[in-house]
């Protein structure tokens, strides 16, 4: 639901006054004095110090420190928009989820959405009935050593009779267009057809639970129809925004701070029998920069565990540069030409586990199977490998562990630090044999923060629109004080380029040709006002977490000392910032 929720709504949600009972879907509460208190969901304790206020409606854990109202609560203890969260709430404390002057035809698109979702789910139940009386689900289904209460857990289905689910839905008031529309059925000289006819279904659900769509896996091994299927593409149905097992693995992958991204279904359900709860599986693509970023709602930790094959191995690759591009901390694990699932059934957790806990890391990954195609003794040929290095070496944000590679890399290939360290530099700022700088390599510079002072000092000092937009508080956002200094003379004039040059101090003439030298290759002048706001939201995320961290250390002196006055406003204080996010900034 894309339109905004109505003021009505996050009005009564932020009135609504069952926060102890809201978190008691959590979190087992314990009544002592006005107060509740309860083991935390946000960090592993044996002693309670997560207190719930139901007259302050906020809540405190007294060991992690985490803080705030029912609303941060549920962002944060599902990983929630603000909006995700307003609604998540208001359906559960029957508060009427209103959307902000809608049209009819919007109204009519909320209904919809609604009878798809309704539908997909009751075409699930007609799938889980169906499953139990076939013999050849039931053998494949043994074959993989799946138990009853997995194939319960993940609701595992099947179609014998395209006609009967039909009927069924149509018992159920659901058209037959909104039977297409849902990407379960295809239409074909006027008659309808289910999409995952005698196959093996699997539910794919959002990260809240919901079914948007479904997988299918032809079980007879004579049949000539595709092995795989997915759901049409839809508003709802969407595989490059959807991973298998999110809704499953989301608290696990929180508790152990890692997701184990794997191919296939089986293989998720499998690790989930055995107690491994923490993986998710791409949708039969390479993972995507969508996935990634729902991934990063709930850690910033992902371990690859593809199959050896050269597919497998093609996809690795493909998802160690959208990871590391996202800062994430990439690890690999090798399970010697098996797949997650047969690696489990046949040497058994404590062997998986053994094998988890010797991953390695994305880059060493990388190349050590670099160095097995390469025949480093050729000089051509470590010119080639450098060439190939330089890539993922621009893609370590942190200087230490780049140049802890770059150290090995050298002495394997017998060239000089310098060499290689020149090249990356080129790669990451000047542009010159790779492909043009953007801002998405700031990501990966070293310093991010300086480097986007340095954009918005080039960008302002032949911009005026930008340049008032600067003046303000924004100035005390530069950390680095020539770089402010320099802001503040800048902002104090109204010319620019050359006529700015001639009335810039001596003492910052050198820094400012230097930063707008230095800056002018990355500004491309059809891009300029959104490289403007992705440096200032830079600086805008600095402030805002120091502001952040500032806070939580008063929080605990006050904590110590016993200042329940002083705690409690510097709490709202805490809540309030960060309610507005930075974009209060």
């Amino acid at each position: 639901m894309q339109e905004k929720l109505s003021q009505q709504t996050i009005d009564q949600v932020k009135q609504y006054s069952g926060i102890v009972e809201f978190i008691q879907q959590y979190v087992r509460l314990t009544k002592r004095g006005q107060n509740y208190i309860g083991l935390c969901p946000f960090h592993s304790e044996r002693t309670a110090s997560f207190t719930v206020s139901p007259q302050k409606k906020i809540f405190h854990c007294f060991g992690c420190h985490e803080s705030g109202d029912l609303i941060s609560f549920a962002e944060k203890i599902d990983s929630l928009t603000f909006f995700e969260s307003i609604e998540v709430i208001a359906v559960f404390a029957g508060i009427p989820v209103l959307k902000q002057a809608q049209s009819l035809q919007s109204i009519r698109q909320n209904k919809e959405l609604e009878s798809l979702l309704a539908l997909l789910k009751e075409a699930s139940n007609f799938f889980v009935k169906d499953l139990s009386a076939m013999n050849l689900v039931k053998d494949y289904i043994n074959s993989r050593n799946l138990n009853q209460d997995s194939v319960n857990t993940f609701k595992l289905g099947f179609c014998s009779d395209s006609n009967a689910l039909i009927s069924f839905l149509k018992s159920k008031s659901f058209s037959t267009e909104l039977m297409i529309k849902s990407g379960l059925m295809y239409q074909s000289n006027n008659q309808l057809g289910c999409r995952f006819y005698k196959r093996l279904i699997f539910p794919i659900t959002d990260h809240q639970g919901r079914i948007v769509g479904f997988g299918g896996r032809v079980l007879d091994p004579n049949s000539t129809m595709a092995k795989y299927v997915n759901s049409d593409e839809s508003y709802l149905f969407n595989k490059r925004k959807l991973l298998y097992g999110l809704s499953f693995a989301k608290s696990s992958i929180k508790e152990n701070g890692f997701v184990i991204l794997v191919e296939g279904y089986i293989d998720v359900i499998t690790m989930h029998q055995h107690g491994i709860k923490n993986g998710v599986a791409c949708m039969g693509t390479s993972l995507t920069s969508q996935q990634v970023s729902l991934l990063k709602r709930f850690t910033d930790s992902v371990v690859l565990m593809f199959d050896s094959d050269s597919a497998g191995v093609n996809a690795m690759n493909k998802s160690l540069d959208i990871l590391l591009d996202e800062s994430i901390n990439v690890s690999v694990v090798s399970l010697d030409d098996h797949d997650p699932a047969d690696f489990i059934n046949n040497k058994g957790k404590d062997a998986f586990v053994e094998k988890l806990n010797s991953k390695i890391t994305a880059f060493d990954f990388f190349y050590n199977g670099l160095k097995l195609n390469c025949d480093l003794t050729r000089i051509e040929e470590v010119s080639k490998a450098i060439s190939l290095l330089i890539p993922k070496l621009s893609l370590i944000k942190d200087e230490i562990v780049r140049n802890h590679y770059v150290s090995i890399i050298c002495k394997d290939m017998n060239i000089k630090e310098e060499v290689l360290v020149a090249k990356i530099n080129d790669f990451l700022y000047n542009g010159l044999s790779y492909p043009k700088f953007k801002f998405a390599e700031i990501k990966k510079s070293n310093s991010k923060l300086q480097k986007a002072e340095e954009i918005i000092l080039a960008i302002i000092s032949g911009n005026l629109e930008f340049r008032t937009l600067i003046r303000g508080d924004y100035l005390s956002y530069f950390t680095n004080s020539d770089n402010n200094n320099l802001a503040t003379i800048i902002c104090n004039s109204e010319d620019v380029d050359s006529e700015l040059f001639e009335k810039i101090p001596s003492d910052f003439k050198q820094l400012f040709s230097k930063l707008v030298l230095n800056n002018s290759y990355s500004i491309e002048k059809a891009n300029e006002v959104n490289m403007f706001k992705e440096c200032l939201l830079v600086l805008k995320k600095y402030r805002y977490d120091c502001d952040v961290k500032e806070l939580k250390k008063q929080i605990l002196e006050f904590e110590k000392s016993g200042n329940e006055e002083g705690l409690l406003s510097l709490l709202k204080k805490l809540d309030y910032i960060k309610k507005g996010g930075i974009n209060g900034y």
